[in-house]
């Protein structure tokens, strides 16, 4: 694994540098010297962030269900008072 891979899989985690080294416990120095390609990725740092790579891979986030899925989706429902069904509204307009 390089250290521009090592980064790549940082940003797919949501995981900042320090995030990795709190993880690591070591120093943040340590992480940024592995992505800049100054020190070595060790092989089992390397085969641990291959295997949690391929498990998102193959178990993706479930899609938003809901009203949060429609807020998500930049559309914007409410309820029927009468029925409790969900109502369409218009999407907001960026001049108000």
């Amino acid at each position: 694994m390089t250290g521009p891979e090592l980064e790549h899989a940082l940003a797919i985690f949501g995981w900042t540098r320090r995030g990795l080294a709190a993880r690591q416990q070591c120093a943040p120095k340590v992480i940024e010297r592995l992505i800049l390609g100054s020190s070595p990725i060790p092989d089992d740092l390397a085969a641990w962030v291959a295997d949690l790579l391929a498990y998102m891979a193959a178990h993706p986030m479930p899609i938003c269900v809901g009203q949060h899925a429609n807020r998500v989706r930049g559309r914007h429902t409410a309820r029927s008072r009468q029925t409790g069904q969900p109502v369409a509204l218009p999407a907001r307009s960026a001049d108000r």
